[in-house]
């Protein structure tokens, strides 16, 4: 399955959420030397169980990925992240 992530490199913590319905990473690495393309698939792969690739837009904000998984575990995984920047989810 194909999915975007919008991502936000150098946040004070790693994090996921959904915002207007859309994917978003909080990701601690900077984005120099791949680092935060690197961080968002292991944190996405651990957190999935299964391994994610990024497959368009390692130079953007905006990455489709790639994983075996089902949109059920995606959605999982980011709407028990954080809720909004700065609130802690469940």
């Amino acid at each position: 399955m194909r999915f975007t992530v919008r991502v936000t490199p150098n946040a004070k913590e790693t994090a996921f959420f959904t915002r207007d319905g859309v994917f978003c990473a909080r990701l601690r690495a900077k984005p120099r030397d791949n680092r935060a393309n690197k961080e968002l698939q292991t944190a996405l792969s651990e957190a999935l169980g299964k391994k994610v690739k990024i497959v368009r837009g390692a130079k953007s904000r905006e990455k489709t990925c790639e994983t075996d998984a089902n949109e059920g575990d995606l959605k999982k995984i980011f709407d028990a992240g954080v809720a909004e920047p700065g609130q802690k989810g469940q």
